[in-house]
């Protein structure tokens, strides 16, 4: 769906704080001097990625382009009412010619633990002997500046020695941003800044093992370890937005799995009626984690040439409060259909939101289907790869 309203002057403030691995102070706002801006936010993931661009001058640039990654992004609306939040990934620059990109932070390194399969070199031919795993080893400065990204570096037959080597340089070559750039003497001389986001859920990409107990746990008990186990504490520890979910699920993991991807399943398996659970991390970096909804919320009458989304009582919605996770009704198409809340997934007047993009000013679009509650048995069972 394509959200076609008129532009108006709608106000949009981009607070601006410090790294949380600098101590998150607020530094400034970004309001009038805002150009493009755009969010997505999905249903797996919550506050996924947003852009922002505006004009500044070079002093400005310039300490953006050394200072402005990992620092926390915060939209507010005129009613001050968060919108997104995050941190910056990517920064570019442009001027006289020559544009210069920061990142990603997320692809930095500065925790780092190599597994690999040891090679015995005393026989012939030399053969290749258990698996086995080099001491973690941090880089202390980068972590003190851009907080603790964590990796688990699988190679093929290698002796102790190259193990060790290779983490090293990997760790030596990952530990800082990069910096990519091109110049053309072509090129305008406009000054922009654009400034590139992700949402605190990019953030627990980091590898999770519990080998300490064994057994069952539930699944709403596994996603508060998990999450506890960020390495940064960059979540909110206040975990009231994680639901209880009584399937059980092994405690163990010894496979150097990513949160981020444990999360997903979890959130996929449901719960015990088959039932799709959603996963997000949303204001003040809270996780939330719960059912999909047994009502409608959002109801749109295509006739309507402004295509307004209005709420269940009638309200209308502006395009950048509308959430996914939620089910949305278009009201005049067939008409003569009547709609139950006991049938949202068989309605074909009913759209279950995935994924939200909104641009500024008043453009949205709306993408989904059905929560399906046959992918969440299929991942209940482990049978992910069974074709329906």
């Amino acid at each position: 769906m394509s959200h076609g309203s008129l532009a108006h002057s709608n106000r949009l403030t981009v607070a601006v704080s410090a790294p949380p691995a600098q101590g998150g102070d607020r530094l400034f706002e970004v309001a009038e001097e805002l150009g493009d801006y755009s969010h997505t936010i999905s249903a797996f993931g919550g506050f996924d990625a947003a852009s922002f661009t505006y004009a500044a001058e070079m002093p400005v640039l310039e300490q953006w382009f050394e200072h402005g990654l990992g620092r926390v992004i915060t939209v507010y609306d005129e009613n001050l009412a968060v919108i997104w939040q995050g941190f910056v990934d990517q920064v570019s620059i442009r001027m006289a010619g020559l544009e210069l990109t920061r990142g990603p932070l997320t692809q930095l390194v500065n925790r780092l633990q190599v597994v690999y399969s040891s090679i015995d070199t005393t026989t012939e031919p030399p053969t290749v002997g258990v698996r086995k795993r080099t001491a973690t080893v941090d880089d202390l400065a980068s972590q003190a500046r851009w907080g603790i990204w964590s990796r688990v570096l699988s190679i093929a037959g290698a002796t102790d020695d190259n193990a060790d080597q290779v983490r090293d340089l990997h760790l030596h070559e990952y530990r800082e941003p990069e910096t990519s750039g091109r110049f053309s003497s072509m090129s305008s001389g406009d000054v922009s800044l654009t400034v590139q986001c992700k949402g605190f859920i990019h953030a627990l990409n980091y590898p999770y093992n519990q080998t300490a107990q064994g057994g069952l746990t539930t699944a709403s008990e596994k996603v508060r370890a998990i999450l506890q186990a960020d390495p940064n504490g960059w979540i909110n520890a206040d975990l009231s937005g994680v639901e209880a979910n009584g399937i059980e699920v092994s405690r163990w993991e010894n496979d150097d799995n990513l949160a981020l991807g444990l999360l997903r399943g979890l959130a996929a398996m449901g719960d015990d009626s088959s039932n799709r659970r959603l996963f997000g991390v949303y204001e003040e970096r809270r996780a939330v984690y719960g059912p999909t909804p047994a009502t409608w919320e959002y109801e749109v009458r295509l006739a309507d040439a402004r295509r307004v989304i209005r709420n269940r009582a009638g309200g209308e919605v502006p395009p950048w409060a509308v959430r996914p996770g939620r089910w949305m009704m278009f009201i005049d198409f067939l008409p003569g259909h009547i709609t139950q809340d006991e049938q949202l997934q068989t309605d074909p007047r009913m759209l279950f939101i995935e994924s939200v993009v909104y641009r500024l000013p008043m453009g949205l679009e709306i993408s989904g289907g059905k929560a399906n509650r046959m992918a969440a048995l299929l991942a209940r069972l482990g049978l992910g790869g069974t074709s329906v």
